[in-house]
C-alpha cells in the first residue's frame, strides 16, 4: 500500500471515456485499498450536474478520495492555476516507494508520474511548425520518457504514438477505456437493420482536436443520406464554425 496515491485527472467537466477512465482508475485504488490517501486532480472545480450522470458504480468512489485543483495552490480562485508545482512534486517523487503518481491526461498536461495515460499524442502530429507547436512537443515526449509506464486506449494510438518516438513505443501498452456499453441481441440486430434510416450518425463532443470537419468534407461528397452529428458542447466558436459550413 502507498502513502498516497496522486491521480491526475484534468476534469469531471465532460462527458466522455477520459472521465469514465479516470473514475475506473480511482475505484480500483479505492477497492483494493492500495493508498492510505487518495488524492484526484482537475482542472477546474467538478460539477455535480454533470458528474451525477455517470454510471453510479463509478460515481460514489469519489466520497472516499480527496479533490484538490491542479493549480499552483489549494484554493478555488486558483483552480485554473499553472501546475508548476505539481509537476516539480511529481518530479521529486518518481523514485518513490511510498507515493504513486499517475497521470491520466499525459496527451494533454506534460507532467511525468509513475503510470501515465494517452489518448492521443495530438502533440506530434500535424503539419504546424510554430514555435508553440515545437516546444509542446517537446515537453511532452520529455514528460512520457520519464513515465515507467504508459497506456493507450487502442492499438492505433499506441502505433501513432510508436512512429513519433521509438523509446516511449517499448513501454507503452494498451488499455481499453472502460465504456459500458449494452450487446444487443443478434435477432433484434438483424430485425433493426431493415427497419433503419438512411443516416449516419456521429457522436462526439464538439472541440477541435475531434476534427469533426472531416464528417462535413464526406457528407459533401455522398449522393444519398442523412448525416446527423450529436455531441456534448466544449468548444462553442468551434461548434459556430461547423454550422456555417
Amino acid at each position: 500500500m502507498w502513502d498516497a496515491v496522486h491521480i491526475i485527472v484534468g476534469t469531471f467537466n465532460a462527458r466522455g471515456g477520459r472521465e469514465l477512465l479516470a473514475l475506473a482508475f480511482t475505484k480500483f485504488f479505492v477497492e483494493h485499498k492500495l493508498g492510505k490517501r487518495i488524492f484526484l486532480y482537475t482542472k477546474d472545480e467538478p460539477n455535480t450536474s454533470i458528474t451525477s450522470t455517470f454510471p453510479l458504480e463509478f460515481v460514489r468512489v469519489l466520497k472516499y478520495v480527496e479533490l484538490r485543483p491542479l493549480g499552483m495552490l489549494y484554493s478555488k480562485k486558483l483552480w485554473h492555476g499553472i501546475p508548476y508545482i505539481r509537476a516539480l512534486q511529481s518530479i521529486l517523487t518518481l523514485s518513490s516507494n511510498k507515493t504513486l503518481t499517475i497521470n491520466l491526461n499525459a496527451d494533454s498536461i506534460p507532467i511525468p508520474a509513475q503510470i501515465c495515460y494517452v489518448h492521443f499524442p495530438y502533440f506530434g502530429i500535424g503539419r504546424d511548425i510554430s514555435l508553440r507547436s515545437k516546444v509542446r512537443k517537446i515537453t511532452h515526449l520529455w514528460s512520457l520518457r520519464l513515465c515507467r509506464l504508459i497506456f493507450v486506449n487502442s492499438t492505433f494510438t499506441k502505433n501513432v504514438l510508436c512512429q513519433i518516438n521509438h523509446d516511449i513505443c517499448e513501454k507503452t501498452y494498451v488499455l481499453y477505456p472502460p465504456i459500458p456499453i449494452r450487446p444487443m441481441d443478434k435477432n433484434d440486430f438483424i430485425e433493426s437493420i431493415s427497419k433503419r434510416e438512411n443516416i449516419v450518425l456521429t457522436v462526439s463532443r464538439f472541440s477541435r482536436e475531434k476534427k469533426i470537419e472531416m464528417i462535413i468534407d464526406i457528407a459533401k461528397n455522398v449522393t444519398e443520406g442523412e448525416f446527423i452529428i450529436v455531441g456534448s458542447l466544449v468548444d462553442n466558436d468551434y461548434y459556430v464554425h461547423l454550422k456555417k459550413s
